[in-house]
């Protein structure tokens, strides 16, 4: 093999070994581990009603999975009130809270509707 090849596949394999050591990390001890790390992946600012969750990636967000409705309902399902009025009842039914209510959006209330 080539010298200029075998420093290659060094670079290749020490890139991968670095970005595996990084994400074993962020599962293992949460977003805190590797500062400054959330800059780089925020897809935007969070709405004003979870502005209090900033820098707390893991109170939505599951390792490997994403966020799930039972992370949502979690927080939300204490507003009994809400889920008994009519036109929100239906809460209490849907499985995926993504579908209509978006974050990191900043302004206004998350929510993407299509009330057709």
């Amino acid at each position: 093999m080539k010298p200029l090849n075998a420093f290659y596949l060094l670079l290749i394999v020490a890139g991968l070994l670095a970005g595996g050591t990084a994400i074993a990390m962020l599962y293992r001890t949460g977003s805190a581990s590797i500062p400054g790390w959330q800059e780089t992946f925020q897809p935007g600012p969070l709405s004003e009603g979870h502005a209090f969750l900033k820098g707390k990636c893991e109170a939505c967000h599951t390792p490997a999975r994403g966020v799930e409705a039972q992370t949502c309902i979690k927080c939300h399902a204490n507003a009994a009130a809400d889920l008994a009025k009519q036109p929100t009842a239906f809460h209490a039914t849907v499985q995926d809270c993504r579908g209509c209510h978006s974050e990191h959006q900043a302004a206004g209330r998350p929510t993407r509707m299509d009330h057709a």
